[in-house]
C-alpha cells in the first residue's frame, strides 16, 4: 500500500469511529448562516421557529467579579432546538446556553 492510500485509509477509518452524530460549524438558513457564538433572536430571524425545542437542563457558570474581587455562580438554561431542512438532508441540532448558540450538530435524516 503507498502512502497516499494508507492516509486516505486512515482518514475513513478515523470518521467511521467518530460515531453517528457530526458537528458543524456553521448552519445555512436559506442565503444566510448562524454559527456558534450567536444570539437566539438571531437564529430566530434567519432561520425561523425550530420543528422541536426542548429544555435539557442547567448549567452552572462561574465568572470572576468586576476587578477580582470574588466569583459569581449563575444558572443557565440549556435548550436544544432541532431544525429539518428537507427529507434526504440531516437534520440540525443547535443547542444554547442562555442566550448563546454553542453548539450545532448534524443529525439523523428524517
Amino acid at each position: 500500500m503507498n502512502l497516499g492510500a494508507f492516509i486516505i485509509s486512515m482518514s475513513l477509518s478515523a470518521v467511521l469511529l467518530t460515531g453517528s452524530v457530526a458537528y458543524a460549524d456553521t448552519m445555512k438558513c436559506g442565503t444566510k448562516l448562524v454559527s456558534d457564538g450567536d444570539s437566539k433572536a438571531k437564529v430566530l430571524l434567519r432561520c425561523g421557529e425550530p420543528f422541536i425545542k426542548e429544555i435539557v437542563g442547567e448549567k452552572t457558570v462561574r465568572s470572576r467579579l468586576y476587578g477580582g474581587y470574588g466569583i459569581r455562580s449563575d444558572t443557565v438554561l440549556v435548550e436544544r432546538w432541532t431544525y429539518v431542512t428537507g427529507k434526504r438532508q440531516f437534520m440540525r441540532i443547535l443547542t444554547f446556553e442562555a442566550d448563546t448558540l454553542v453548539k450545532i450538530e448534524l443529525g439523523d435524516k428524517p
